[in-house]
Formats: C-alpha cells, sequence, structure tokens
C-alpha cells in the first residue's frame, strides 16, 4: 500500500544547488513499480530529471522505473529514478497546475548520460519554451550527497537495494547509499577492514540479481545499531564492471 502524501512533500533544493535549465516537453513515459506499468506523460525535462504528470502520490525517495520515449528516431531510455517532488490534485487546481511526480536520475552510465544530455541540449538549440520553478529538485546542479564517510568523493544516491553476501549463510542487508564505486550497507554483522567480500545486489523494481567482487573500506560501529554499517568499494576485475552495474542499476536487467 502507498504511503499517503501531504504537502510537505515540496521541497526546495539546497541553497547551493540552484536550479537548472527545464524545458516544456511532451514525452510518453511508461513508470514501473508496485509490479506495475503506468503509461504518464513528462510534461517537463532538463539534465537533471523529469516532471510526469501523475495522479499517483508516491513518497519522496521512492524508486521507480522509468521508459520515456524521445521520439524523432532516438528511440527509447530506460532509467531508475527517484521521486523528489509530488504534487497532489488539490495544490495543482490551487495553483493552476497538473498534479504529477518531479522525477530525478539515481545513477546514470555513461551511454544514458550521453542519450539523454544530447537529447537535452537538442531542446534547447530547438528554442523549446524554459521553465522555472524554484521549487522544482529535479531540475537542480549536481547529485543528491548525504553526509557519511568523509574520505568518499564520489556522489552517492539514498537507495534500499537488497544486497546478500555470497558468501556463508549471511542474512539479507539494505544499503542506505549507492554509487558508481561502492555502496554503504546498513548491518550489524561487520566484516573487518580490508575484508574481500562478494555481494549479489537485488533490483529494487525487477528483482534480478547482479553480482559484483568488493572490499570493506571503513566501518561505522558507533552510536545506535541501526546506524551500523560498512562501506564497500566494488573491485573491478575486469574493465567496464562498474559501468555495467550502473545499466543494471538503470534497465533492471543483468
Amino acid at each position: 500500500m502507498l504511503a499517503k502524501t501531504t504537502s510537505t512533500n515540496i521541497q526546495r533544493a539546497p541553497d547551493n544547488e540552484g536550479p537548472v535549465a527545464s524545458y516544456r516537453v511532451g514525452l510518453s513515459t511508461v513508470l514501473r513499480f508496485g509490479g506495475r506499468d503506468r503509461p504518464r506523460t513528462a510534461t517537463a525535462a532538463s539534465h537533471g530529471g523529469i516532471f510526469v504528470e501523475s495522479p499517483d502520490a508516491l513518497p519522496i525517495g521512492e524508486l521507480v522505473l522509468a521508459l520515456i520515449t524521445l521520439g524523432k528516431g532516438d528511440g527509447e531510455i530506460r532509467a531508475l529514478m527517484t521521486v523528489e517532488r509530488v504534487v497532489l490534485p488539490a495544490e495543482s487546481a490551487f495553483c493552476g497546475g497538473l498534479p504529477g511526480m518531479g522525477l530525478r536520475f539515481f545513477l546514470t552510465d555513461d551511454m544514458l548520460r550521453r542519450r539523454w544530455s544530447k537529447y537535452v541540449d537538442r531542446l534547447d538549440a530547438a528554442g523549446n519554451p524554459r521553465l522555472v520553478d524554484p521549487r522544482a529538485i529535479e531540475h537542480r546542479r549536481g547529485p543528491l550527497r548525504l553526509p557519511g564517510n568523509p574520505r568518499r568523493t564520489a556522489p552517492r544516491r539514498h537507495a534500499r537495494f537488497r544486497v546478500r553476501l555470497a558468501e556463508g549463510e549471511m542474512a539479507s542487508f539494505y544499503t542506505r547509499n549507492i554509487g558508481k564505486g561502492g555502496m554503504f550497507i546498513a548491518t550489524t554483522e561487520l566484516q573487518a577492514r580490508g575484508t574481500r567480500i562478494q555481494l549479489d545486489v537485488r533490483h529494487p523494481i525487477s528483482r534480478e540479481v547482479f553480482q559484483i567482487p568488493a572490499e570493506v573500506r571503513w566501518v561505522a560501529d558507533k552510536g545506535p545499531k541501526e546506524e551500523w554499517g560498512m562501506g564497500v568499494a566494488f573491485r573491478s576485475p575486469q574493465p567496464g564492471d562498474e559501468e555495467a552495474f550502473l545499466r543494471f542499476v538503470n534497465s533492471g536487467n543483468r
């Protein structure tokens, strides 16, 4: 059952991450969540995300899989996205707009980033109307960043991917954040720094599993146990393994 969404779901971007140009579009989009495909229309697009007309009121941070038809021979792109903003019917009626959700790209592989950037640049070149909305946090600079390991340099996004350590009979855990080079696994069953492990990462939408080797780089074992966990870095024995993982994140397929 979907969580009830209130007007507090309309959030502002941090002061140091201002809005970027977004453009009016009419893209056929299919959203997959809750085991169903829902045909929708994206009415705004930027380098950071899209706004989709939709009666769905998902919780902020919810993951959805989006299939976006670009048109004009550009085909389709498939991307995992997070709900960043919700406009409820009552709010849309008050401001004269339409209900919907602002969706932001979760993590992008190189191919997805190139294709989407090319599409948005073409919108600008074609003179598509620009839109300005300071609340539209799906259209802003830079990825979301979470507090955590101060030595981490790669951007991370909050997510709940189920992860299982392939060795032994250890229980399944959830990630707290995830990036191209690694993730933070919320668990009290900690491994020592330097331990090499094999991860089975289950996609939150498709339920497919991606196996990737990793190494424990740091451990959080202070404070309440619900905050414990370990930061792991992916080990890539084969060139392109990290990109393959990102493609898995966006396609839901191995």
